[in-house]
């Protein structure tokens, strides 16, 4: 049986763990032939691709730093030399700023946060939309969070940039939807990441506060975000565009 996502090609920015690595291998489960992407961690990355060629997939890895703009049109160069199109977008990389007060973030901080995610994401649209107008349409994800749906206290800066992401996801899906073109966003709550499986070990309590405060009763896995993205970057969703999902276990409710 043919899967969800067969024949199609899709890059995955931020690809080296997480919800990013996750992510890559469940979509070249689902068929696609994927371009893994980070802006730093290179052993990551190569061991995404790895992992996907050895399950019997198709990946290639590049490392790039999605502030340069070079650096974007150096991946979705090397996507169509490698595979000849992009159907999909995974726009998945983002950091955060610590836990600060909002007048006390680090003016080098706060750029870093909003130039990676909202910065960095619109440049990666700015490069693969015209690849995608070219072939007659696409699809593509944008990572944000349910901090950039509600107020958060100590993270101004990133939620700040995540609600600037939905809002360009919504003004993409106006501007290309007439060229075939679907932009959604999927906004996760607490995901069982590096950095929350860090803070537990230094905060024995906090599993059980995330959960708590999840209707669900239990934080996201990095698999939940990247099924969601499966059926967002599919045929199936051939209708939703502009769409801002939340994945929080009724967080947002």
């Amino acid at each position: 049986m043919a899967g969800q996502l067969q024949g199609k090609v899709v890059t995955v920015t931020g690809g080296a763990r997480g919800i990013g690595r996750a992510s890559a291998l469940a979509f070249s489960r689902e068929g696609a032939k994927v371009v893994v992407s980070t802006g730093a961690d290179a052993d990551g990355g190569n061991e995404t691709v790895r992992l996907i060629r050895e399950a019997g997939g198709e990946a290639v890895f590049t490392l790039c730093e999605i502030t340069d703009e070079a650096a974007v049109e150096a991946m979705v160069k090397l996507a169509l030399d490698s595979f000849g199109r992009i159907d999909g977008a995974f726009n998945n990389a983002g950091t955060g700023h610590g836990n600060y007060p909002m007048c006390d973030i680090p003016a080098d901080k706060w750029r870093r946060a909003v130039d990676i995610v909202l910065t960095g994401s619109w440049l990666c649209m700015k490069h693969v939309i015209p690849v995608m107008v070219a072939q007659g349409g696409g699809s593509i994800v944008n990572v944000a969070s349910t901090l950039g749906m509600m107020g958060f206290p100590y993270s101004a800066g990133y939620a700040a940039a995540k609600a600037g992401l939905i809002n360009l996801t919504a003004t993409a899906a106006k501007e290309y939807g007439p060229r075939n073109i679907r932009v959604n966003a999927l906004s996760p709550g607490p995901v069982e990441t590096d950095m929350i499986i860090t803070a537990a070990q230094a905060n024995p309590g906090l599993r059980d506060k995330l959960n708590a405060m999840l209707p669900l009763g239990r934080i996201a896995q990095p698999e939940d975000v990247a099924e969601l993205g499966i059926f967002l970057l599919s045929d199936r969703a051939n209708n939703i565009s502009g769409a801002n999902y939340a994945l929080d276990g009724g967080q947002t409710a």
